[in-house]
This record gives structure tokens, sequence and C-alpha cells, in this order.
């Protein structure tokens, strides 16, 4: 008897004594965790190329003041709705990002239902650079401006084929914009991002593609391209013989940006920490970060968290009831 309660005392002790180990390590753990502590993955929403290109200025330089190495999880499709909703859905600690294009943040929830997030579900960190939205034909085209473009459309309505990088993106919306007040029908070919528009383009499948500069400028340098019109609000520098739709009446002007964003729910302290993180990129790697952002044919545009906020709030309320008419009209 009296070893079977020895027993039994000596088994409670070492439960006991396992139990305020495993409670000490939890706490010290907890106190001691500080973001960040394992790899960062970038969720993109769209094929390898424009969207990811565009943000490696910064998340080349970022993993210095985050301590953790960042790559870019691809997951294309549904004009980007599909990445948006895999980061939506995904733990809000930090480690999955967005990251983010106004057509799956903005324009999307704005109209399409069971795309598995709404725009409150996404949580703005800082927005990076913008790139002007241009029109582009074949280098070869028999069209060698926009108004043989628009004189062609007037003759056979629907003939002339267009491709964007979404149904109702930041590619997609601003030419459907333009063909309402011109009073004019193209048809539109999707893909589920602007390296496939433009294969589709140089494969002679479509006529036209709407597509930001970044994602299409070397191939323009390189003369396999030939960029007739832009929706920014002044003439390219680069490129000062292409009009934009504005002087040309049809005042369209929208530009598409790249940014970094969390699943809501993100403790503050960490999406801090990534603001923070992308300012120091901005202050002590600026040469680089503008070198790079040029050669791209982007646009600095940085915004901070609540600037960002602010941005993301206006655009949606300036674009809900345009985004809405056109979606009962346009495939």
């Amino acid at each position: 008897m009296r070893k079977q309660n020895r027993f039994h005392w000596m088994s409670m002790m070492m439960i006991g004594f396992f139990l305020v180990m495993v409670c000490l390590t939890s706490q010290a753990w907890a106190a001691g965790e500080k973001y960040a502590s394992r790899p960062i993955q970038i969720v993109v929403g769209y094929q390898p190329g424009t969207v990811d290109t565009s943000l490696r200025p910064f998340t080349d330089k970022l993993p210095e003041y985050l301590g953790q190495p960042i790559s870019f999880l691809y997951k294309p499709g549904a004009s980007g709705t599909i990445g948006a909703s895999f980061v939506a859905k995904s733990k809000a600690d930090g480690y999955t990002l967005l990251a983010g294009t106004p057509g799956a943040v903005v324009m999307a929830p704005l109209y399409r239902q069971g795309i598995g997030y709404f725009f409150e579900d996404l949580f703005p960190i800082c927005s990076l650079v913008d790139s002007p939205q241009i029109l582009v034909l074949k280098a070869d085209s028999r069209w060698k401006s926009i108004q043989d473009v628009i004189s062609e459309a007037k003759k056979a309505p629907g003939k002339i084929t267009y491709s964007t990088s979404g149904v109702l993106g930041n590619s997609h919306i601003p030419v459907e914009l333009f063909l309402k007040m011109a009073g004019l029908k193209m048809t539109h070919v999707p893909t589920d991002g602007a390296a496939r528009s433009v294969q589709s383009l140089l494969g002679g499948h479509v006529d036209m593609v709407s597509v930001t500069m970044g994602s299409s400028l070397p191939l323009i340098k390189s003369g396999n391209l030939r960029l007739i019109a832009s929706f920014d609000k002044q003439r390219l520098k680069e490129f000062p013989n292409a009009p934009t739709m504005s002087e040309l009446g049809y005042p369209v002007v929208i530009t598409s940006w790249y940014s970094l964003l969390a699943p809501k729910g993100t403790p503050p302290e960490v999406v801090k920490a990534i603001e923070k993180g992308c300012e120091k990129v901005m202050q002590e790697h600026k040469g680089f970060v503008a070198d790079r952002v040029k050669q791209l044919g982007l646009r600095m545009a940085y915004l901070n968290t609540e600037q960002f906020t602010n941005e993301l709030r206006m655009q949606r309320d300036a674009l809900r009831e345009i985004v809405r008419d056109l979606a009962k009209t346009v495939k």
C-alpha cells in the first residue's frame, strides 16, 4: 500500500511539474515572439508577371527590416478574386499578405457575389506604386492610331476584339466607359493576367489590349507593340505622341496601383511593422527603388496605412454606381 501511495504521489508530482513547465514555456514563447519569426508569403491573384514584378523593388529589400524571407504565391483566376479570397480567409497573423490591385480589392466586391470576401475583409497596409493604363496594338497592325481604331469600330460594330486581364477589372472598366461614351461596340476577350492578354495580341488572336505601362513597356520599347492612347491625366513623357482619352473627348482617367493588404483582424503591431518596413525601404533604398520603378514603367505612389485606407474608401464610393451599371451590360 505504501509503495502504491508513494508511486501515486510521485506520478502526480511529475505531472504537475510537466504542466508547470508547459505553462512557463508557453508564456516565455508568447512573451518573446516578435513579428516576423518565419517566412512571409505574398499572394498574387494573377499569372506571374505584372503584379509581382511591380512589387519587387520593395519586396527585394523588405526582408532587411522584417528579418524573414518573402516569397510570392500565385493563385490566378477570376480577375484576381481567387487570390484575394484566399488571403481574406487566411490566418490574420501577418504571414500571408495580398498583392493588391484595384480590380480585386475595390471593383469585384462591388458587383460580384460568391467571391468569398467583402471589401472590409482585407485590411490596407500600404500602396507602393502605380502605373498608367494604356491601349496598345501589335506593331504591324494596319491601324496606326486610336482614331483609326475608332473609325473601324464605327464601320463594323463588334468586329474589333480587345483583351484585358479580367472582367470589370482595372483594365476592362476604362475601355467599357470609353466605348459607352463613344457609342461603340467591341468584343471583349478576358484572360487571367496582363501577360496572357499581351500574348494573345502578339499571337494575332485579338486586335487590341488594355494594359498597364508596367506590363508592356519592354515590348513597346522593343518595337513589338505600339502605344496608341492612355487613360492618364496627361500625355506620358516617354510617349508624347500618344494622346490621352480625355483629350479625345472621352474623359476616362484610371490608373492601376499595386499594394499590400492583410486579412481583417491582423494585429495592429504587425500591420505597423510591415508599414514601417516599407517606409524604411523608401527612405534607405530610395535610389535603388526609384531606379527600378522607372525601369519598369511605374511611378512612385506610396501611401501609408491611414492614407491608403482613405483612398480605398474614396475609390469604392466613386466607382460603386459605375461598376454596378456596367456589370448589367458587359461580359
